[in-house]
């Protein structure tokens, strides 16, 4: 992150709040008729300030929905009771968010200004540098490239599918790909994945995880054309 204050931080904040009141929904105890009410109208209220802040607003709907998906495909696989998910209600606060982020001056302009940056997407991205795709030659990407290939190992290694989890990293995953400015988002929700499963799972045998650990530096500083450039850490 820069230095300086920008619109796009109180994403990044809100963002983060989201995943913990996401996870709080996904592993806590049904909420009553009553209190999903006093949540949805907490929400609604949430993402119209937001929503009057930044268009990021617009990233936690999409993490609400993916939530309440991933939560769906749980219940639906799952063989024990015990192990469904409250995916109506997170669903219910995601329809919420959504409706209550038109509550702007621009009321409907707000989507309208989004799918224009897309549209002209090919003038944006050789313009600003947060728009580009990520680079694994960007000393500041590296990590960003190390936590995509640490999740699926990390996944493949518990042996066990967590789809809440599974569709907010895919999709921040490729959006992060595709434009840079979209890191953060991704690794906000995917490192308390990536820590859970390396948890959960098998331990790593004490030459394996030293491997790793020597695996992921020489992936952060061992590219051979790596050099500082600019000031922006360009290999």
């Amino acid at each position: 992150l820069s230095a300086d204050l920008r619109p796009d931080h109180f994403s990044l904040l809100i963002f983060t709040v989201e995943l913990v009141f996401v996870e709080y929904v996904r592993l806590g105890p049904p909420l009553a008729a009553g209190r999903l009410r006093l949540w949805l109208l907490g929400h609604a209220a949430l993402y119209a300030v937001w929503a009057n802040l930044h268009p990021g607003c617009v990233l936690g709907v999409a993490l609400r929905g993916l939530y309440a998906a991933g939560s769906f495909v749980e219940e639906r696989l799952s063989r024990k009771g015990e192990e469904a998910r409250p995916w109506r209600a997170l669903a219910a606060c995601a329809v919420a968010a959504l409706a209550a982020t038109v509550f702007t001056p621009h009321g409907f302009g707000l989507f309208h200004l989004m799918g224009q940056v897309q549209r002209d997407m090919k003038l944006i991205d050789p313009l600003v540098l947060e728009w580009r795709s990520a680079d694994p030659r960007l000393l500041l990407h590296r990590p960003f490239w190390l936590l995509l290939v640490l999740l699926p190992a990390a996944w493949a290694r518990e042996r066990r599918l967590r789809w809440p989890h599974i569709f907010p990293a895919m999709l921040f995953g490729v959006m992060g790909v595709m434009h840079n400015r979209h890191i953060p988002y991704f690794a906000i929700a995917a490192l308390p994945a990536a820590a859970l499963s390396l948890r959960e799972g098998p331990r790593l045998a004490a030459w394996r995880a030293k491997a790793a650990l020597a695996c992921g530096l020489l992936l952060m500083g061992g590219f051979p054309w790596s050099r500082v450039s600019a000031g922006l850490g360009r290999g």
